[in-house]
């Protein structure tokens, strides 16, 4: 199989998810972070599934129908039983939407990573389906290690346009900016809040660059 790697951009975009038990629930978790417009088809809601479709966070149908697969280029089955998912993701598919059948990797348009979310960066590791197990195990990993540089890329956004409005040569800016990527010692510090440290070498690596005295307080 090839498989593309992307991520989307599915803020107000609608997905179809079927079936909101426990498999369900992470993955609507997963949706409305992503603040996808998420219709849920679930005939027996607990309170919490309940309490968002009365919020107006979801739509929330008890039973499927086609005309729901109209709007929604993605959808995610996950129902316990496997006839039942192969049934639907024939006909979403067949309706030329992406499916994902939760467990049945053979059944699926797409496969959803394990994230490590350390916004703005996101480390994203996947097996294509063959042990999602693995993949969560190596993430939890990746968590502990990339902490700080989670928090550098936060601040290296930040810094962006006062490097960019510095009047410097394309070959200075990718100097500073690849010299703050590398720093070894930046992340630590990040992620153990020392940052008058952290200040110093960041002040030290964007030279000329002049920032204001509140950026970055010590």
């Amino acid at each position: 199989m090839g498989f593309l790697t992307i991520n989307l951009n599915f803020s107000h975009r609608p997905a179809l998810l079927i079936g909101a038990g426990g498999v369900g629930r992470r993955k609507l978790a997963d949706l409305l972070k992503a603040l996808a417009k998420v219709m849920v088809v679930e005939p027996k809601p607990d309170s919490y599934v309940t309490e968002l479709a009365n919020r107006g966070e979801i739509f929330l149908t008890g039973a499927f129908d086609e005309s729901l697969l109209d709007a929604s280029p993605l959808v995610f089955v996950a129902i316990d039983d496997p006839l039942e998912a192969k049934r639907l993701a024939h006909i979403a598919r067949a309706r030329g939407c992406w499916v994902n059948v939760v467990d049945r990797p053979e059944d699926c348009d797409f496969y959803m990573p394990a994230v490590v979310d350390l916004s703005p960066l996101r480390l994203a590791v996947t097996t294509d389906g063959a042990s999602p197990a693995l993949a969560a195990h190596i993430a939890s990993e990746l968590r502990e290690r990339y902490l700080g540089h989670g928090l550098l890329a936060d601040l290296m956004g930040r810094l962006r346009p006062w490097i960019l409005k510095a009047g410097l040569s394309p070959e200075d800016r990718r100097t500073i900016f690849v010299s703050l990527a590398a720093q070894p010692e930046l992340p630590k510090l990040l992620a153990e809040n020392r940052i008058q440290e952290a200040r110093k070498i960041i002040v030290d690596l964007i030279r000329p660059v002049e920032l204001p005295a509140d950026f970055l307080k010590c």
